[in-house]
């Protein structure tokens, strides 16, 4: 596992919530844009993309079928509010429409993960890639790392762990496999797709365990409203849920700090007031050659700050050069 965790970014997760309504994207875009979110992604779904006709969801995927101005105005609308539009697409024919809206990024969902015509001609079309590994075993995970290498694709995508469950119970997260995929493919970005029920009490606590595990994106639904069960709302935060959450995200990030050991200077200047300094056990005469038996290690104002010696082993052998009184602090100048 790198040392390094990074702060992560956030995804506005809209999925198919706008039900192929171009007022609703709209929407959207505002919500994720005023929460401080990163970037807002939509999936752009063609019904003959993702199913065959008499497929049980073949007409709602139909619904969803929007025209390029719609998408257009998506796009002009984020890039207006300073935030980023990352598309998931359902097929080839959502892929053409992703081309000509030129998104910021793009994701395959786990139902076309071994579409890999299709992720190429992604990687060619757009900056950032992210890949959905929810269930997706590690030697098929192995295999996509492999062909990204190959693609010199490695470093702009991003594979998201996660799986919907409509909603997927916390205690099904399996967070504990993130710093496994990390320790496994070191070369790779992971992200974290926050499926937890968006009226939980975990709502938000879910993703700051990702977090701390080093996800360096999060995906998160957002709704209208939960009591309008608008499409995809089971996991969503509502706007107003969904500021807090980014709020709360990007606060207790700062809490990680720099990833090196060396003291910061809170650190230093408690470790001064904090720690014993060593004092003269006895009345010492110069010359003595300081043992552990000569030495007290106690709290003193008399030390000044960032002087003295914490440590026995600093001084045990070496010389005095004067003489020291019982409780006197010892200092770099009582030595030759």
């Amino acid at each position: 596992m790198t040392a390094t965790l990074a702060i992560p970014k956030i995804i506005a997760e809209v999925a198919q919530g706008y039900e192929g309504k171009p007022d609703y994207c709209d929407f959207y875009v505002r919500a994720a844009a005023r929460a401080g979110a990163d970037a807002v992604k939509f999936q752009i779904v063609y019904a003959d993309d993702v199913s065959e006709p008499g497929y049980q969801y073949y007409d709602w995927y139909k619904q969803l079928e929007m025209p390029r101005d719609a998408w257009v105005a998506t796009r002009d609308r984020a890039h207006e509010l300073d935030i980023r539009l990352f598309v998931d697409v359902s097929g080839a024919r959502a892929l053409d429409m992703a081309r000509t809206i030129e998104p910021d990024g793009i994701k395959f969902h786990s139902s076309n993960f071994f579409n890999r015509a299709l992720m190429r001609e992604a990687l060619a079309m757009a900056e950032q890639l992210f890949v959905s590994i929810g269930g997706i075993a590690e030697p098929e995970i192995a295999a996509l790392l492999e062909d990204l290498a190959a693609w010199e694709a490695t470093d702009r995508t991003t594979l998201l762990y996660g799986y919907q469950a409509e909603p997927t119970p916390v205690e099904m997260s399996c967070l504990a496999r993130l710093p496994t995929l990390r320790r496994r493919f070191p070369q790779t970005a992971f992200g974290f797709l926050d499926h937890a029920p968006g009226d939980s009490p975990d709502n938000v606590h879910v993703s700051l365990l990702a977090m701390a595990l080093g996800a360096v994106w999060i995906e998160k639904h957002i709704t209208i409203n939960r009591h309008l069960e608008v499409e995809d709302y089971v996991s969503a935060l509502e706007p107003a849920e969904f500021t807090d959450y980014v709020a709360t995200l990007r606060r207790l990030a700062a809490a990680f700090g720099p990833p090196d050991l060396a003291l910061n200077e809170a650190e230093r200047n408690y470790r001064d007031k904090s720690v014993k300094k060593l004092l003269a056990a006895r009345d010492l005469p110069a010359g003595t050659t300081l043992a552990a038996t000569d030495l007290l290690l106690k709290r003193t104002p008399r030390i000044p700050a960032f002087a003295g010696f914490h440590d026995p082993a600093q001084v045990i052998g070496r010389q005095l050069s004067h003489a020291l009184a019982a409780d006197a602090p010892i200092l770099a100048e009582d030595f030759s």
